[in-house]
């Protein structure tokens, strides 16, 4: 009896406590939805009678239908655990004080945004169409930029085809020295010999309404809509223009582009095509015959998308939305559909968002900012544009969240968006912690402008597959922390580019960065600059350098570079580095101290001067090469040759198995430490294409305080979540967050 009062008044003085995070409340009200459930006359408050949908979120109004939340502060929905809606995009209320949560036991709750169409409902094109062509009517006036076969994202039709290799003939070169009013190419690729699919056409307009994709520099490509073309007989090349200009690196000659979208281009295996006008959908398998199984089209926004509402237009406050799975949109896993909507602790937790054309989570608002917000233990697979985005955040924290698969094809990034994992935009006292990111068009991280932001745990990898400069972790922040960081295998790819440079950097701090400190983080494989600082002061301490191939022609050297640079405690060992006069390993016009550079490979093009300083430079006098030998510990075991050429240089020595450790270095978090716990998993669903987090099982990050970021968490935060939806749940009944 003791017991059960106690548990009864610890409830109540929570509910009050929240009562008074929220201001006045109605009884608050749980409410139930499953994808076998029912909208017509049902209160939605059973979970033996749940809404089928999020129509009944809303009070009915048809000239305006998110106009009014039926949803109150303390509500909770619960999403059927086992549920799966295809071709469904759920509604939010930009409601305070509502949770949306799975319940239940069984499979993960999951939106999916994609219609599915059985094998044996396509029918052969027909006379005039290629002749493995198939089509679908899916219906007129519909936005198709996905299509998903066995597990895979076609390719909408496009010239010159796609070349699963990457080779250069799937581009065709743009010279972007006339501002994009038209381009030319050379007579050969112009002629088709630079291509895969032959010639350019010759018929006036033929590209009309088609999108240009071109990479306009290191970091970026535009994406344009084609308004005219024409074939220019004397100059032997295409002629066209576009619906915007496009801006450029000046020093840029050549870029690579393609064309897509149009039925003249339609005519390789794996291309989609929708014809509008009939509501056809056309696609040609990637072998003989109709598709062998199901394929995916998305047709929905997102998965979730917040509707701003009469009671609550700019400013929602504490929210949950947690345990829920989103699948295959056009656009977004979870959205707001306002830039004047922003959020005060709002929580994302144990969601995910998989196949989404454009972004996992995208959280902005042009006029505020959000705050006290918290995104992790999620898992965000196979976008075209960014994993999570969040832009204009205070005091956020984004910890433990698995992001992979982003932009895995040259220039297909979705409009608007980088091609990041984990980015964030304009924002001052985050924390992004424990995550990890793996494979990304661009970079891993990014941290574009804001002060005191603390990057620390996090494991980067697979980095810049499609464009080159950025890094594993890349922005312009200010008095901000980079601490334990693992950063490998970052690539600098230029497949899609004519004439840039491969390579890109393990931290870059771009142009406004202002004093960061950088500490026990480790680089390994990197192709570009180990960390780089554009300009200003900052520390470097206790970090690993170990087995990068730094490429040649990288302005001023590869282990680090920067100007003002404190550098202490480092290591350097089996690196191999190609530069030229004034290149190095090392370069800074500040102290080195206690470092150990040894065991590496350094290849210099050109005649030997008494200039060539190939591990390290400071740039406060020039100094022989041997004397920075003896005062940073380079040994005997480390070797400086001399060739005319880069084919000319010593093949990369082999590099240990095991990695060396820092001065003081603590041993990385495990990888164990980014896996999420198999409860929020998806393995198990068998009704759809399943997506799931490959790591298996873990333990949860909010388990252990070891595990768990807390510098930026108030007591205002633990109370609300971890009390409120933790303790609740126990208290007062099943509750899954």
């Amino acid at each position: 009896m003791h017991a059960v009062a106690t548990s009864l008044i610890s409830c109540t003085l929570l509910l009050l406590l929240l009562a008074g995070f929220n201001g006045p409340q109605v009884d608050a009200a749980s409410y139930f939805v499953a994808s076998w459930g029912n909208n017509n006359n049902n209160t939605g408050t059973l979970a033996s009678s749940p809404w089928l949908d999020s129509t009944n979120f809303f009070v009915p109004n048809p000239s305006k239908p998110y106009y009014t939340s039926r949803l109150n502060s303390g509500d909770v929905v619960n999403f059927m655990r086992g549920s799966y809606w295809p071709n469904t995009q759920f509604n939010l209320p930009a409601m305070s004080g509502v949770s949306y949560v799975a319940y239940g036991t069984g499979d993960m709750p999951v939106i999916g945004g994609a219609l599915r169409i059985e094998s044996s409902s396509w029918r052969a094109a027909g006379s005039g169409w290629p002749a493995n062509a198939w089509k679908y009517n899916i219906g007129l006036n519909k936005r198709v930029n996905s299509l998903f076969y066995q597990d895979q994202r076609q390719i909408l039709a496009r010239f010159p085809n796609y070349d699963p290799q990457e080779k250069t003939g799937m581009f065709f070169a743009i010279n972007v020295t006339t501002n994009f009013a038209a381009f030319t190419s050379s007579v050969t690729v112009a002629t088709s010999v630079g291509t895969n699919n032959g010639p350019f056409p010759l018929t006036a307009n033929a590209w009309n309404n088609a999108t240009l994709r071109v990479r306009i520099n290191n970091w970026n490509a535009a994406v344009v809509s084609v308004t005219s073309y024409s074939w220019n007989t004397s100059l032997q090349a295409a002629q066209m223009t576009f619906s915007a200009g496009i801006t450029n690196a000046a020093t840029w000659r050549w870029s690579a582009a393609y064309v897509e979208g149009l039925v003249s281009m339609f005519d390789a295996a794996g291309e989609f095509f929708y014809d509008s006008t009939s509501g056809y959908l056309y696609y040609i398998p990637p072998h003989s015959g109709a598709p062998r199984t199901d394929v995916y089209v998305p047709l929905q926004t997102a998965g979730l998308m917040f509707q701003v509402s009469t009671q609550y237009p700019y400013q929602v406050q504490n929210v949950l939305v947690s345990g829920i799975g989103t699948w295959r949109s056009q656009y977004a896993g979870l959205v707001t559909s306002s830039n004047a909507m922003y959020f005060n602790n709002l929580t994302i937790s144990r969601c995910s968002m998989v196949g989404h054309y454009a972004v996992g989570i995208y959280l902005t608002c042009y006029n505020n900012f959000y705050t006290n917000c918290t995104v992790y233990n999620n898992y965000v697979n196979d976008t075209m544009g960014d994993g999570i985005s969040l832009n204009r955040v205070n005091y956020m924290q984004a910890y433990n969240n698995h992001i992979s698969n982003i932009m895995t094809r040259p220039l297909e990034t979705a409009s608007g968006f980088n091609a990041f994992g984990l980015g964030h935009y304009l924002g001052d006292n985050n924390e992004y912690a424990y995550n990890l990111v793996d494979t990304t068009g661009y970079t891993g991280i990014q941290i574009a402008r804001g002060n005191n932001i603390y990057v620390h745990h996090n494991n980067v990898s697979n980095s810049n597959w499609q464009f080159s400069d950025g890094g594993g972790i890349y922005g312009t922040p200010n008095f901000s922390t980079f601490s334990y960081n693992r950063v490998s295998q970052v690539n600098g790819k230029t497949a899609n580019s004519y004439d840039q440079a491969a390579g890109a950097n393990g931290i870059y701090m771009d142009v406004g960065a202002v004093s960061n400190e950088f500490s026990y983080n480790t680089f390994d494989t990197i192709s570009g600059f180990g960390i780089k600082i554009s300009l200003k002061a900052g520390s470097a301490y206790n970090n690993t350098f170990y087995c990068n191939q730094f490429a040649p022609s990288m302005a001023t050297g590869l282990g680090m570079t920067n100007k003002n640079l404190q550098i202490n405690g480092t290591v350097i060992m089996y690196n191999y580095f190609v530069g030229k006069q004034g290149e190095s390993m090392i370069y800074t016009d500040n102290s080195i101290q206690q470092s150990v550079v040894t065991r590496n490979t350094y290849c210099y093009l050109g005649v030997p001067t008494n200039r060539v300083f190939p591990f390290i430079w400071k740039s406060v006098g020039y100094t022989n090469a041997a004397a920075y030998f003896n005062q940073s510990g380079v040994d005997a075991n480390s070797t400086c040759t001399y060739a005319n050429k880069t084919s000319q240089c010593p093949a990369m020595p082999a590099c240990p198995a095991t990695m060396p450790s820092s001065p003081g270095l603590r041993p990385l978090y495990t990888r164990a430490g980014w896996q999420l716990p198999s409860s929020y998993q998806m393995a198990g669903m068998t009704t759809f294409q399943k997506a799931y987090n490959p790591y298996g099982t873990g333990k949860d990050s909010t388990s252990s305080a070891a595990h768990h970021p807390s510098i930026l968490l108030s007591l205002y935060n633990w109370l609300l979540y971890e009390l409120s939806y933790s303790a609740m749940g126990r208290l007062c009944g099943q509750r899954d967050n």
